[in-house]
Formats: C-alpha cells, structure tokens, sequence
C-alpha cells in the first residue's frame, strides 16, 4: 500500500511538472520578444532582464532576438553566442543570421561559404530570410555555384512566406532574363507586388519602370509617387531620383532648391549620385548658393566611392585650378580613373590630355583610342575629335571623307564644334559635296550655341553671300558676338568693318582697339592693319616706332613663329 500511495505521489507530481512546464512554455511562446528587445534598445532595463532570463531558460527565440540586440549595439561577439545557441538548436531566423555574422564578418571571420552554409539550413527550415539569401547566392554565385534556376526556386519561396525583397528579385531576373525568358511585363508585375509590400527597392524599380515606360506606359506622375514613397522609408537612390524630377520637371514643375533638397537628403544617406548631385548643384549654384569649396567636397566624397562622373569633376577642379592648386598630373590622374570607370566625359579629357601634353606625355595613338572610347558612347565632343584626326591624319591615314562623317555624328548629336566643321566642310567641299545652303545652316546651329566660330562664320556668310543673301549689316552683328565671345578672327574682321564703315559707322579708333585685341590672340593680318594705322595715322597719332614694331609682329605671326 504504501509503495502504491508512493507511486501515486509521483505521478502527481510528474504531472504537475509537466503541466508548470507546459505552462512555462506557452507564456515563453506568448511573449513578445521583439517588443522586449525593441524596449531593451530603447534603455528600456527591465525588459532586457526579462529577454536574458528567457534566454538563459533556453527559449530560442529569446536567444534569437538577445543576439539582435546585441547586434544593433554593434556588441558582435555577443550576439553570434546567442545566434549560436539558437541556431544550434534548430533556430531558422537565428540560423540565417549566423548567415549574416560570416557573410558580413561580424562576430565572426569573413566567410562567404560559411555564410552560404548556414543560409541553406535557414532556408530548409522555412526561414524567409534565409530563403532569400541563399536565392542570392545562387543569382550572384557567391559561396555556391551560379544557378539562375535555383536562385528563382529559393526567390519563389521566400516570397510565398512573405519576404518582399524576393518579389523584388523575381521582377530583376524577369527584367535581366535571368534564368526565365526577359519579360518586363512579368518584372513590372513582380515589382509591383514588392512595392505594395512595402519594399522601399521593390518601390525604387517600380518606379524606374514607370519613368521609362518598362512593361508599363511611361507614366511621371506615378514614377514619382512610388519614387517618394520608397525616399519616404529613407532608400538614399530614390532621394536622389525626387530631386531629379524636380529638377528636370518630371511629373512636377521643376524646382531647383527642391531638388537640392532632395540631392542633399541623398547625399547625406551616402547615395554616390546624390553626393555629385549636390556638387554639381553648388558648382553652378542651382538651387543654393554657389560654393565651389563644397562642390569639391561633395564630388570628392562621390569620387571615393567610384562615381566615375565625380572623378572626372575632381580632374577639372584640378585642371583649372579650382578650390585646389592647378595641377594637370592631378587633373590627368582622375580623368584616368573617370576614363577606366566608364565616363564618357573622363575618356574626353583623358584623350584631350593625351592629344595636348597635359599632365602626361603627348601620345596620338592613345588621345584617338580614348576619343573613340568617348565617342562610341554618343558623346558628342569625342565624335567631333574623331573627325579631327581623320581630318588632320593623327594618328589615322587622313580621310576627309571619314571626317565628314564623324562632324555629322557630332553635329547630329548637337556638339557646336561639330556642327561648325560640317559647316566648314560643306563650304568648301572638303569630304562632301559641297553645299553652301547646307554649310550657312550648319553654321547657324553653331552660332545658336553661342559657339563664337559658328558666330564668325555666320558673319562671313553674310558677308560674302555664302548660302544666304549677302548683308553687311548682319555681317557685322555676327562678327561682333564672336568678338565679344573672343575669337580672334572675328574681332579682326570687326576692326575691318570699323574701318572701312561695312555694316556700322566708320569708326578709326574701334577699329584701331579690335585689330589690338586680334593681334594679341595671333592674327597676322590683324598686326598688319596696326602697322597701318600707326603709319597713317588713322584713330590715332602718328607712329612710326609703333608701325614698324607691328610690321614686324606681322611677320613673325605670318611664319608662325
């Protein structure tokens, strides 16, 4: 009997233990541990005793979430413990953020296998996250061998559990035709989903496809909409893009201090094109006052992170002696990296250092190969340079015709030196037929960019009746903007119509101030007209020390010496 009472004894209170347990266990599995650990972060003492006890009571979900609050303290060797023990006992999320700790070494040594390994025993457990991470590697081929195939299994589930940077993924390999046929009807459709799921990337994309009119009709307004919505969570790229709608008036009428706003709020989050945004906008002190110190500042800062536009920007600063010393090896230095990076721009005025002797030692062969560089990606000014080595034959057997083409690619794509040499060349043939209503239009295009040859060749078509009705007094007024604009030629040939009074009242002592400035930039005929006007006496006195030292001006510049 009293073995029997014994045996009922405990079996009173094995359940009893088991029903505290049980109990326990379910208050455990109530409690809201990311609310405590939120409270924690917050200094909140009281709730991280409460997530340590539980922790050490070997809740993994406390583990789990003790480890994320060590992490937001940047305290890593204790949050991969926790990670740790949670993960070891079957934890998915903890599991996944073991992933984290080796992919981004915190807490532990840098190791994409590692990371790539617990991101599989995540994902096997149904952890979203996981699932997404390790459809990552698989995309991108880190720590695991490229699976297109794969990464969109592992996308397709972690976004059917809910993630919502998978659905942005799918819409990218639909986009890129990864592992599925390119479909931007289908990208466009998954990008969506994203962005109703309140992905700020997934919101950037959509957005992007709206703006350019991807898998959808073009459609600003809606670009920005989704564009705010996504710089509204803080994404640094979308800050930029807001301010780029209100700069260029996209859906907005445009506004330039509110897309500096917009650039700065970019460029504070670290965004690179934000960072030359906000350069650009105070070297030209749009939408805020100029300031070339922190124009330089901000490129600078853009530079550092490869911008290759901002490396370029740092070459000029260099070149001309902005905010820093001038310095063409400095100068030469960053169009090399712009250059390398892919900026149409820097391989521009990398070829220019090249073609001149600027910051390096002058090499054809290399200005015309990053000439072309320049040039196969549109870039006007590279095109118009190709067509002058054609024309000169540097570096290229010379081909007249080759560079009649290249200045009607630069002239079609609006570059004023472009369009002034197809007008050179339609005046006198050279390269192509030769069509002086064809070369008067192209050097109108030109003057319209205030381009001061186009100007002085339009006074010359004027002037001599070259493709348009011959009129002295257009003559003039066209010869005079190049003047002001400081072409030589043009303040030369304003002087002879001082002089001889075609177009403007005779006028001794403006001619006699023109043919000055001409002299000074290298026109010879413009020192010959001095040694004239000093002989004679014409707008000034008499001066024969004066004639002959312009006589002889003449002469050195006619030889070119």
């Amino acid at each position: 009997m009293r073995n029997n009472r014994s045996h009922v004894a405990l079996t009173l209170v094995a359940a009893a233990l088991s029903a505290w347990l049980a109990a326990t266990n379910t208050a455990m599995a109530a409690t809201d541990y990311n609310a405590l650990e939120q409270a924690a972060i917050k200094g909140d003492k009281p709730s991280l005793a409460q997530l340590l006890a539980a922790a050490n009571a070997g809740d993994t979900n406390a583990q789990r979430y003790l480890g994320d609050y060590y992490a937001n303290n940047n305290q890593y060797d204790q949050s991969v413990q926790w990670y740790q023990k949670a993960a070891n006992a079957g934890n998915a999320a903890a599991q996944n953020a073991m992933g984290d700790a080796y992919y981004y070494g915190q807490g532990e040594t840098k190791d994409v296998n590692q990371a790539v390994a617990w991101y599989q025993k995540a994902a096997q457990n149904g952890d979203p996250d996981g699932e997404f991470n390790l459809g990552y590697a698989y995309e991108q081929g880190e720590g695991i061998g490229q699976d297109y195939d794969q990464a969109l299994t592992w996308y397709e589930k972690a976004s059917a559990d809910g993630n919502s940077a998978a659905e942005n993924n799918i819409g990218n390999m639909y986009s890129k035709g990864r592992g599925v046929k390119q479909d931007y009807t289908q990208a466009f459709n998954w990008y969506s989903k994203s962005a109703q799921d309140g992905d700020d990337v997934g919101e950037f994309d959509l957005a992007e496809f709206y703006e350019n009119g991807e898998g959808t009709p073009q459609n600003y307004s809606q670009a920005l909409t989704w564009y705010q919505k996504s710089a509204d969570q803080g994404y640094a790229a979308s800050e930029n893009k807001v301010g780029d709608f209100y700069y260029y008036g996209y859906g907005v009428t445009a506004d330039q201090t509110q897309a500096f706003k917009w650039y700065q709020k970019s460029a504070n989050d670290g965004d690179p094109d934000g960072q030359f945004n906000t350069g650009y906008a105070y070297e030209h002190g749009e939408g805020v006052g100029q300031d070339y110190t922190q124009a330089y500042n901000w490129y600078k800062k853009a530079a550092d992170q490869e911008q290759a536009a901002a490396e370029n920007k740092i070459g000029d600063f260099y070149y001309y002696g902005h905010v820093v010393p001038e310095d063409y090896q400095q100068a030469f230095s960053w169009y090399q990296k712009a250059a390398n990076d892919g900026d149409p721009a820097g391989q521009f005025n990398l070829g220019y250092a090249f073609e001149h002797g600027e910051g390096v030692s002058q090499d054809y062969d290399q200005a015309y190969n990053w000439y072309q560089k320049s040039a196969n990606q549109g870039y006007a000014s590279a095109e118009n340079k190709i067509g002058d080595f054609y024309y000169y034959g540097r570096s290229v057997t010379q081909d007249k015709q080759q560079a009649a083409q290249w200045y009607q690619k630069a002239a079609n794509d609006g570059d004023s030196e472009g369009q002034f040499n197809l007008g050179y060349a339609y005046e006198h043939g050279d390269g192509i037929g030769q069509d002086s209503t064809q070369a008067f239009n192209w050097y109108k295009k030109s003057a319209d960019q205030a381009n001061p040859s186009g100007e002085n060749a339009v006074g010359h078509c004027y002037d001599n009746g070259i493709g348009v009705d011959k009129d002295e007094n257009q003559a003039f007024q066209w010869y005079l903007k190049a003047a002001n604009d400081g072409n030589p030629t043009a303040q030369y040939n304003t002087g002879l119509c001082y002089e001889e009074g075609d177009g403007t009242q005779q006028d001794y002592t403006q001619a006699l101030a023109w043919f000055h400035k001409a002299a000074d930039g290298g026109v010879a005929d413009a020192a010959q007209e001095l040694s004239k006007m000093y002989s004679q006496g014409l707008g000034v006195q008499a001066d024969q020390v004066q004639a002959n030292y312009w006589s002889d001006q003449a002469k050195k510049l006619g030889n070119g010496n």
